[in-house]
């Protein structure tokens, strides 16, 4: 049986990757649209951390259904989680700093507009921020997680050899 927070980890990858592609889509329809003034940087940028943040939920939930509860990360595996680590850290930091400039310019300001499209947005990423370093603790504690529950399942296996089974 898998432990609560296991399961609140696959949860958030999953609500991670769903508001990463709405966010991601609502920005390219905005910038499309031509709404507002979005240098170039600003938008590659941008749409490169969400696409970003959608690979490594991708590759977490992958990983999740492979090799949870009881496989160990080895080789390729170990690699792809070391990837999804890295780059949850690095979008990490480009979501906190987007989400304090965007918290600091919507609710810091004399003309604050509370209850537009900005301030939910805001909000909205600084919860994602809040998520993902939720799931970036856990992805330090996957592979040791693994690892112990390899070694109980083999001591139960070996345990259980040569004990009759109760009818």
């Amino acid at each position: 049986m898998l432990p609560v927070s296991w399961k609140i980890y696959r949860i958030f990858n999953y609500a991670l990757l769903f508001y990463a592609t709405i966010i991601l889509l609502t920005f390219i329809v905005a910038v499309s649209r031509k709404v507002g003034h979005w240098p170039p940087l600003i938008v590659v940028v941008a749409v490169l951390v969400f696409l970003l943040i959608m690979l490594a939920c991708g590759i977490n939930l992958a990983l999740f259904a492979r090799r949870f509860n009881d496989k160990i990360l080895s080789g390729g595996s170990m690699f792809m989680h070391g990837v999804s680590v890295v780059i949850l850290c690095i979008t990490w930091v480009a979501l906190a700093y987007l989400a304090s400039v965007a918290l600091s310019e919507e609710f810091g300001s004399q003309n604050s507009s509370n209850g537009t499209l900005a301030s939910v947005l805001a909000i909205l990423i600084a919860l994602m921020c809040l998520v993902q370093l939720y799931i970036i603790i856990f992805q330090f504690r996957v592979p040791t997680f693994l690892r112990n529950n390899q070694s109980n399942s083999m001591e139960k296996l070996i345990d259980s050899i040569g004990t009759t089974p109760s009818t």
